[in-house]
């Protein structure tokens, strides 16, 4: 069996036991002030084996080694550049990288050592600062990359460079080798047989000892509690401290202890219903159990939700219920649309809502004259008031009133409605002055209000002799009517009939014959 092979660190060691655990890890005492590093790797090796024809096997090896601690812990490891950077320059800025070679900047290898780990640190009161970083493997050993035992065969008396490359860089993130040697990749020596090729929990949790103090995965320099676990980062008010240690969460100068919404900025800590719960962070504001996000007045409690004019905004909170344009101070009638803002009687109530509108002591419902203080009754409904009606019982819109006592026509007994002398009981004309009571035909109606005088069934408004029943037409207007007329078509007034014989000369021939000529042409006019 091959005598172990020692893998080396300058780094400081410190022992810290984890509570509980049974393992334990070793503290260099330096860290990274940013929690991460980033290495030029390109790899070359001289006196590895002839066969081994794959230069690029150390660069992806190494690689993959970085991965393992990016991957199980919060310090990141990651490539600056695939190019060469050598461990022992000492270059501004510095730069960290990675090498084969046959001695160790310059002095030998100490017998068994097979890597080595060189850092250059600054102190910062109690801290000590990693600034570069380099890892050095030993040329004059045999090298391969495989998984499996370390140096058995087909592996014999080879060591495998990935492992070891884990290893280094935990001195690199800054762990050291673990008391007592326990089952971890940081342990100091590689003995043949051992399997041990992956990042362990005690190695896990040395990283978390240094970059991750509150242990919530999240290190320390990107953690805004770093004392405080807080894996969900939650930052209300992107202060950069996370909610869990921060002692104002919203950032509205109001400590949570005091904050009635310790979550949602509300300098003002308004609490409309007293609950104890601010405005800003209250589904219920006003208390009413209607959420603010349903109540038309969330500031205001009306559980009812009443809102007149169904404009969103509930009454109660509403400077305009009916929806009217006018303010509900300034509007007479708040509750019913009335614009024009009409008052009758000029009390504090609009004719919209005052039951009593002229205040005349008689509600609207009940006055028939609702706007007219001095009627509210009309009993004989012919649209004059009874104060004002001449016969209140007796309907006479016209008012009617011929000798002027004040009592109206249709209801003043002995009446003499036209003034002519003649009372209306006994008037065969009551509404038409006729003193004289002349009536022609002797039916009901003197002929001053009679349609027909003489009675003959021709109105008189059509009768050329409205006082003659016997005539009513006088067809040539020559003030004959045509019943004795002997020329009905021909005007003669003298009514001459020299033979005799009933037809008058004006439309009849000397001997005798009709002149047919005149009686066309008046028929023609």
């Amino acid at each position: 069996m091959n005598p172990s092979r020692l893998l080396c660190s300058f780094s400081l060691m410190y022992l810290l036991v984890v509570p509980g655990s049974g393992l334990a890890y070793e503290l260099s005492g330096e860290e990274w002030e940013a929690g991460q590093a980033g290495f030029y790797v390109n790899i070359t090796a001289q006196n590895q084996p002839a066969d081994d024809t794959a230069p690029q096997l150390w660069n992806n090896a190494f690689i993959e080694a970085m991965a393992k601690w990016n991957t199980n812990t919060v310090f990141k490891i990651d490539l600056t550049a695939q190019t060469f950077a050598d461990p022992c320059a000492a270059d501004l800025p510095p730069k960290n990288g990675v090498s084969f070679s046959v001695n160790v900047c310059g002095l030998a290898w100490n017998e068994g050592v097979i890597a080595i780990t060189l850092t250059e640190t600054i102190i910062d009161g109690s801290k000590n600062y990693i600034t570069k970083g380099g890892i050095i493997f030993n040329d004059g050993f045999l090298w391969n990359v495989y998984d499996g035992p370390w140096a058995e065969a087909p592996f014999l008396n080879i060591g495998e460079f990935r492992r070891v490359a884990v290893h280094e860089l935990g001195h690199i993130v800054g762990l050291g080798h673990p008391v007592g040697d326990p089952d971890v990749i940081m342990r100091a020596n590689q003995d043949v047989g051992d399997t041990i090729v992956d990042l362990q929990a005690d190695d896990i949790a040395g990283v978390v000892a240094i970059y991750d103090t509150d242990a919530d995965s999240i290190g320390r320099f990107e953690d805004n509690c770093p004392v405080v676990a807080n894996t969900d980062q939650l930052d209300t008010d992107i202060d950069s401290l996370g909610d869990a240690c921060d002692p104002d969460d919203d950032g509205d100068t109001v400590a949570d202890g005091s904050d009635n919404c310790p979550l949602v900025v509300n300098t003002n800590q308004a609490n409309t219903d007293g609950d104890g719960l601010g405005d800003a962070c209250d589904p219920d504001d006003d208390g009413d159990t209607v959420a603010d996000g349903s109540d038309n007045c969330p500031l205001v409690v009306n559980a009812d939700q009443a809102n007149l004019d169904g404009d969103g905004l509930g009454d109660v909170c509403d400077p305009d219920d009916d929806g009217d344009t006018v303010a509900d101070g300034s509007d007479n009638c708040p509750l019913v649309v009335n614009t024009g803002q009409a008052n009758t009687d000029g009390d504090a109530m609009g004719d919209a809502c005052d039951p009593d509108d002229d205040n005349d002591g008689v509600l609207d419902g009940a006055d028939a004259f609702p706007l007219d203080a001095n009627e509210s009754a009309d009993t004989d409904s012919d649209g004059v008031g009874n104060n004002g009606d001449n016969c209140p019982l007796v309907a006479n819109s016209d008012q009617a009133d011929g000798d002027s006592d004040g009592v109206g026509d249709v209801c003043d007994a002995g009446a003499d409605t036209d003034g002519d002398g003649d009372e209306d009981a006994t008037d065969n004309c009551p509404l038409v002055p006729n003193s004289d009571q002349a009536n022609l035909d002797g039916d009901a109606l003197g002929d001053a209000c009679d349609p027909d005088d003489d009675n003959d069934s021709v109105p008189d408004s059509s009768d050329a002799f409205p006082l003659d029943a016997s005539e009513s037409m006088d067809t040539d207007g020559d003030g004959i009517g045509d019943n004795s007329d002997n020329c009905k078509l021909v005007d003669n007034s003298d009514q001459l009939d020299s033979d005799g014989n009933g037809i008058g000369n004006a439309c009849e021939e000397d001997d005798g014959f009709t002149i047919l000529l005149p009686v066309i042409k008046k028929a023609l006019e």
